[in-house]
């Protein structure tokens, strides 16, 4: 059976004085025919923590992690009677476990000894008592050192969150090549988080067992949590979400992404996010929508029926969901599809493995210092458990490993010869492979392949040749940008979306990282300085659709293009619904007020392209009209009432400001004071005699209760000034944690200790507001 929890109101979920007649309710977890879960351990959290990591020694027993606290091990001997005792540690707060053989290693995202620590126990007695910090990692908490993984080749993989320093020092092979490329001034979260924050954000490295010879394998994540390796060796992770983003057009949903040697997923901090993939990004296998992204695994191991063998298997804490992710091959990498495999309501999953001594999925719930269960799925239905093979790789999946691979050779010659036409290949997974090992030899023994020639085509290979050369060439060669800038004025004819992105980015690029010309300096028409920008790029501009005109636009305002705000204020004003999130309705049940920021986002999508171009506009300095301001101004204070995320106002706000600033102090006051300011929030006064409240005071007086009050829980909210900090839908402030559906992440108890003593966890989104 497991530890469930039953609806939970909206403002009840928050003080003692809206506490229902809840019990902690025993309700089965949710999983598909034939399978049962049961509860194996009730974490008792007073002393052993909030689990969020396990892993599977040798003998079958299990070790877990507490969040802020030291290792547990659990003998399974006999799983109805596990036996739960203390490892005795010189840190706390492994966020990620792995036994290789004898050795246990954690890599720690709490205190001052956050890294990769190796544990042995040379006198067999379960002790550990050789512990040893194999490498030093810069970054702790919840965006630092997640987890480590096993690869086929004996090697470590470690993945780490977007507030995580790669330990470059160490990294050899072939130089990376990625960098903002951001044209204008971004806009920052207006809450403070990630800011500063820059490329690569969260990455995926190997090492030796030994913590030696680092390599780089994946970069430009958010902040996945943990990584599985495929039996044929593919890599695949679960990838966050920004939720406080939701509403904007730079918001990226959780997704799971193939994580190919060389891969940059494109993630940057604030406006600067890259939503959609680009020519030097990869695409996602499959978008989940919003949530929390923790453990994950593959099936291999398991007795289970053959689809979930072979299914990936990934954690959602937010929504308390476990998915499956059934993968195929599709050309040189794979698409997916998602089954609900179990779910709860509370069930903050943290860990998922597969336990090969009986074939069964262990999962764990906690996390910020909520109980902790773990529970055992396994198969009792009458289809076949045998182990069954993996899928057999396709030609292209064979080519894209061969050239993965290709990219560390040291005979340039060899590589080149190989890589170079595949550059043009009709997969773009294949595509991209090739220009990394492009990217990877000597520019000077490439760049004069790029040339123009009567007659050429100007297709896949052109595109990521002056690709490769724009983000490994010297900014200051001119002869370098004119062959780029070549290709990028030469594509002709633009028959399909993703080519036409493709030469947009390649010349937002160029532009980012080559020092561009005022004038034409006696170049070719076709290869000019700003002039010719300016006019080829407006020449373009209405002609596609948002996502590319954003481009477009920015392209146009780094430039100074005269006519940027009249073309670019008619593109905001025409800005119509559009598809906008794709959401799993049965999902947002699991949570119950969380999902109300996401209904608010759906609903704003005129909103979500309008922002779309303000964050460009703003800083636009040429080309305005006293009528485009007014215009301009006026869309952003409509705009400003917009719900979704809790930062989108802000950003609004911010927008708004920015571009004040490049209105001539002579008219600013004008634009200043359009909308009238908000009137400060009336707040209830509490009907005394009030009490010093202790955690069994407020369990007895809830235990009491016979009703709920949703009225009198959103005064006490106000009267108690917590909504000048917290926020429960789009309703108070944005200061400290978001309470909505925080009942359907936490316990009754849980919550109790959290009005009582909330300081006791603090997130890392939130302190630099505590």
């Amino acid at each position: 059976m497991a530890i469930g929890l039953k609806n939970m109101p909206r403002w009840s979920a928050l003080l003692l004085f809206g506490f229902s007649n809840y019990l902690l309710a025993t309700e089965p977890l949710s999983v598909p025919q034939g399978f049962v879960a049961e509860t194996v351990y009730i974490v008792p959290k007073a002393t052993q923590g909030s689990w969020v990591s396990l892993a599977v020694a040798p003998n079958g027993d299990l070790v877990a992690g507490d969040q802020g606290g030291g290792l547990w091990r659990i003998a399974l001997s006999d799983p109805s009677k596990p036996v739960v005792t203390a490892i005795a540690t010189k840190f706390k707060g492994a966020h990620g476990l792995l036994f290789v053989q004898n050795s246990l290693y954690a890599i720690v995202a709490e205190g001052s000894n956050t890294g990769i620590w190796r544990l042995r126990d040379p006198q067999a007695d379960g002790s550990f008592s050789d512990q040893v910090l194999l490498r030093r990692i810069q970054g702790s908490g919840e965006h630092g050192p997640h987890q480590l993984v096993l690869d086929r080749d004996g090697t470590i993989l470690v993945i780490a969150g977007n507030h995580t320093k790669l330990p470059a020092d160490e990294l050899p092979g072939p130089k990376p090549h990625w960098a903002e490329d951001t044209l204008v001034e971004r806009f920052e979260d207006p809450n403070g988080h990630a800011v500063g924050i820059r490329a690569v954000g969260g990455w995926i490295a190997r090492m030796n067992q030994d913590g030696t010879g680092w390599q780089r394998v994946t970069v430009g994540m958010r902040n996945a949590y943990d990584l599985a390796v495929a039996p044929d060796g593919d890599i695949f992770t679960f990838d966050s979400d920004m939720e406080w983003d939701m509403g904007a057009p730079w918001y990226r949903p959780t997704r799971i992404y193939l994580a190919t040697p060389g891969g940059e997923l494109g993630w940057r901090s604030g406006s600067a996010c890259i939503p959609e993939p680009t020519i030097d990004t990869q695409p996602p296998i499959l978008e989940i929508g919003p949530g929390s992204p923790t453990g994950v695994t593959f099936g291999t191991g398991t007795k289970f029926p053959a689809r979930y063998q072979r299914a990936f298997f990934a954690c959602d804490w937010t929504y308390g969901t476990l998915y499956a992710i059934h993968l195929t091959p599709n050309g040189a990498a794979w698409s997916g599809t998602k089954e609900v495999f179990a779910s709860g309501k509370p069930l903050p999953l943290t860990d998922v493995i597969v336990r090969p001594q009986d074939g069964a999925l262990y999962v764990t719930v906690g996390g910020r210092g909520s109980q902790s269960v773990l529970y055992r799925i396994r198969y009792t239905g009458t289809e076949s458990t045998e182990p069954v093979a993996w899928y057999e790789s396709t030609p292209e999946q064979k080519l894209r490993r061969e050239l993965e691979q290709l990219r560390l050779s040291t005979i340039p010659a060899i590589a080149l010869d190989k890589a170079w036409p595949l550059m043009g290949h009709d997969d773009r997974w294949i595509r991209y492979a090739a220009r990394i090992v492009v990217e990877a030899q000597p520019v000077e023994l490439w760049e004069k392949r790029i040339v123009h020639r009567p007659g050429d085509i100007y297709g896949n290979l052109k595109l990521n040749a002056a690709l490769a050369l724009a983000r490994c060439g010297n900014p200051k060669s001119e002869d370098q940008l004119r062959r780029i800038m070549d290709v990028a004025m030469h594509v002709t004819e633009v028959p399909q979306r993703e080519d036409s992105l493709d030469v947009v980015r390649l010349m937002h690029v160029a532009l980012a990282r080559y020092d561009i010309p005022e004038d034409s300096g006696g170049w070719q028409a076709n290869a000019g300085g700003k002039p010719f920008l300016r006019k080829s790029i407006l020449n373009n501009a209405l002609n596609f659709g948002d996502m590319i005109n954003r481009q477009l636009a920015e392209l146009a305002i780094a430039v100074d293009a005269p006519d940027a705000p009249a073309k670019y204020v008619k593109r905001m004003r025409e800005a119509q619904s559009q598809p906008g999130l794709v959401v799993d309705h049965e999902l947002l049940t699991r949570n119950d007020n969380y999902a109300k920021d996401v209904n608010a986002a759906l609903k704003v999508t005129p909103t979500t392209v309008r922002i779309g171009y303000a964050v460009y506009l703003a800083r636009a300095k040429v080309g305005w009209t006293p009528e485009l301001r007014q215009e301009f101004f006026g869309m952003l204070d409509e705009m400003a009432e917009a719900k979704g995320g809790h930062s989108l106002r802000g950003f609004v706000v911010n927008i708004r400001k920015a571009a004040l600033e490049n209105v001539p102090n002579s008219e600013r006051a004008a634009y200043a004071e359009i909308k009238p300011p908000k009137v400060a929030e009336v707040r209830p006064v509490a009907k005394g005699p009030g009490r010093s409240w202790t955690e069994d005071g407020i369990l007895a007086a809830w235990k009491q209760s016979n009703s709920h009050n949703f009225e009198n829980g959103q005064r006490m909210f106000q009267a108690a000034a917590c909504s000048m900090c917290h926020r429960v839908g789009d309703f108070g402030g944005a200061q400290a944690p978001d309470l909505t559906g925080v009942g359907s992440r936490m316990t009754p108890a849980d919550l109790i200790q959290s009005i009582v003593n909330p300081s006791a966890v603090v997130s890392d989104q939130y302190t630099q507001s505590v």
